[in-house]
């Protein structure tokens, strides 16, 4: 058929039979498809593509640059040489490896032979393999990996076409732990500044020379901070506009068998206050004790047990990536690893307050005598 118009009328290829239009035809009648084809060489322009009740339309495209299904001029395009699909634009020059779909100048959803999956604003991965922003603005994206993390990012403005330098403010883990200000999944555990959220209760707060956790109470003095075990308060942070007292319970109301203490001089003399330094701080001498001999003799100032070990876990091989994508997960086993003792010193005041008592008891009787 030559290059030309046809106003009206009806095409209709009989069964099995192809119209094949070679030059560009407007067509403003109808054409018919009755168990043929039609293919199209050059253009063919339609005002409405219709089938029948329970027959479905099929378009086939070919796979060199420009074999695209345009409707509208640009309000739908599909191409057939990178099946990227534009939604009121055609779609931005993608990395042959991504399939998009774009949506407006800004909006795109793709993803990648590795199954990850990227929503994105103002954001195009160019023919390198560089993410690109489309317009001279910011940029953002939701990026959900394959291996079940996901990564909400943002850019600042630059540039139409220029390469983007991600932040990855907020990531959410496949185990549910979420990280904020870092991708390690312990910043608590190194030198990382950032957050972690931990899915169990566990969190974990890191920073340099900063201030890790500031909580702040204005107004009123009182609690700041309050501490409970199985639903119960058993400790408190108070403040007033001077001062921060750290409370633990301590109502009569919650004790019995109260009784005064007695032998007291004989028991702070068991105890061992040594000066020492610690190993990590060698320029550092203080004074205090080996928790395993002060819980000897005062337990409850004691935590944990001497010579303990715990199970740790940790990376044996790191993951493999291809810039943000997971090739091939981390391998992570376990150690043992020391479970040190910690003391709490304040837990020595009784038992000094009463030796003193003792003291001065003797000392008077002495002086009296």
């Amino acid at each position: 058929m030559a290059y030309g118009t046809l106003n009206a009328g009806t095409i209709t290829p009989g069964s099995g039979n192809t119209l094949t239009v070679s030059e560009t035809v407007a067509f403003t009648g109808t054409v018919s498809h009755s168990d043929g084809n039609i293919t199209n060489v050059g253009d063919i322009a339609l005002d409405t593509i219709s089938s029948d009740a329970g027959t479905s339309i099929g378009v086939t495209l070919g796979t060199d640059a420009g074999d695209d299904f345009n409707v509208g001029s640009g309000k739908l395009v599909v191409e057939g040489d990178s099946g990227n699909v534009g939604i009121g634009v055609v779609p931005e020059a993608w990395q042959s490896s991504r399939t998009a779909l774009q949506i407006g100048d800004s909006t795109a959803v793709w993803g990648d032979s590795y199954k990850n999956t990227w929503f994105t604003n103002n954001v195009y991965r160019n023919a390198v393999g560089t993410d690109s922003r489309i317009n001279a603005s910011y940029a953002s994206q939701i990026y959900m990996n394959n291996g079940g993390s996901i990564f909400l990012q943002t850019a600042v403005t630059a540039a139409a076409d220029s390469a983007i330098s991600w932040i990855s403010p907020i990531t959410i883990l496949s185990n549910g732990n979420v990280l904020y200000g870092t991708t390690n999944a312990s910043p608590g555990e190194g030198s990382t500044s950032g957050t972690r959220i931990g899915l169990s209760g566990k969190s974990q707060f890191s920073a340099g020379s900063a201030v890790v956790f500031m909580v702040n109470r204005f107004g009123t003095d009182g609690t700041l901070q309050e501490f409970k075990k199985s639903g119960t308060t058993v400790g408190s942070i108070t403040v007033t506009g001077s001062a921060t007292a750290f409370n633990t319970s301590s109502d009569y109301r919650l004790k019995e068998n109260v009784v005064a203490m007695s032998g007291s001089i004989d028991r702070l003399k068991a105890l061992k206050p040594s000066r020492f330094n610690f190993i990590v701080d060698a320029d550092t001498t203080v004074d205090g004790f080996l928790a395993h001999e002060a819980q000897a003799v005062v337990p409850e100032a004691i935590t944990g047990t001497k010579d303990a070990m715990q199970e740790e876990e940790y990376e044996v091989t790191p993951a493999v990536m291809d810039g943000e994508t997971v090739v091939t997960e981390a391998v992570m086993g376990t150690r043992s690893v020391p479970d040190m003792q910690g003391i709490d010193q304040s837990k020595l005041v009784p038992l000094l307050v009463s030796a003193l008592q003792e003291a001065i008891t003797r000392i008077e009787t002495l002086e009296n005598a």
